[in-house]
C-alpha cells in the first residue's frame, strides 16, 4: 500500500513496510543472493518432503525373520523410528519395468509384481545361478534362473510346471538384472 504522507506531500517512505513472519522459505530468502537461488533452494526442499512423504518404512531383517509376528501391527506401532525408503530410491537405475505376466517363477515372483530392470552391457557378463530378464529373438520377454551349459544357456523355471527353456547366446537380444 502507497503511504498517503507520500503521495500528498513527497515526505516519508513510498509504500509501508511489510511485517513477513519468519518460516523456512523467508529464512531461504534472506540468505540467498539471486532469484534463481530461491526457486533452486525452494525446489530442493520441496522434493525432499516429496521423497519424505512418499517413504515406506523398512522392516528390519531381525523382525522379519521372527515367526508369529503381526507385521502390519509392527509398522503401525514403530513407523517413527524404522528406517525409510522411497519407492523412488529402488528404481534410480532402471531401464524399464514390466508386469510379470506368468507364474513361471513363482513363488519369488508372482504374476502381477513389477520388476524393474536395468540392462546389461555385455551379456557375457552374466552369473551362474542369477535371475535375469530375457528379451529374444524367439519368446516373449521372460524371467527366468540362468544354468550356464556349454556354449549354452538353460533359463531354469522356478515353478516345476514350467519347463526350462535351453538358448543360444545368438537367440539372446537382451539381458537385464532386476
Amino acid at each position: 500500500d502507497m503511504e498517503e504522507k507520500w503521495i500528498r506531500a513527497g515526505e516519508g517512505q513510498m509504500t509501508r513496510s511489510l511485517s513477513v513472519p519468519s518460516s523456512p522459505i523467508t529464512e531461504i530468502i534472506d540468505q540467498a543472493e539471486t532469484p534463481r537461488e530461491i526457486v533452486e533452494e525452494i525446489k530442493a526442499e520441496a522434493i525432499e518432503e516429496i521423497k519424505v512423504a512418499e517413504s515406506v518404512p523398512v522392516v528390519p531383517s531381525d523382525i522379519a525373520n521372527t515367526a508369529q509376528i503381526n507385521v502390519r501391527k509392527f509398522i503401525e506401532k514403530k513407523a517413527d523410528e524404522l528406517e525409510r525408503i522411497s519407492p523412488s530410491d529402488l528404481v534410480q537405475r532402471a531401464d524399464g519395468a514390466e508386469r510379470v505376466r506368468k507364474a513361471s517363477m513363482m513363488p519369488t515372483f508372482m504374476p502381477g509384481d513389477v520388476v524393474f530392470i536395468e540392462f546389461l552391457d555385455d551379456k557375457t557378463k552374466i552369473i551362474d545361478g542369477h535371475i535375469y530378464y530375457f528379451d529374444t529373438k524367439t519368446r516373449p520377454t521372460m524371467i527366468r534362473r540362468v544354468k550356464f551349459e556349454g556354449d549354452k544357456l538353460r533359463l531354469i523355471a522356478e515353478n516345476p510346471m514350467y519347463g526350462d527353456i535351453i538358448m543360444n547366446y545368438d537367440d539372446i537380444l537382451n539381458i537385464a538384472d532386476i
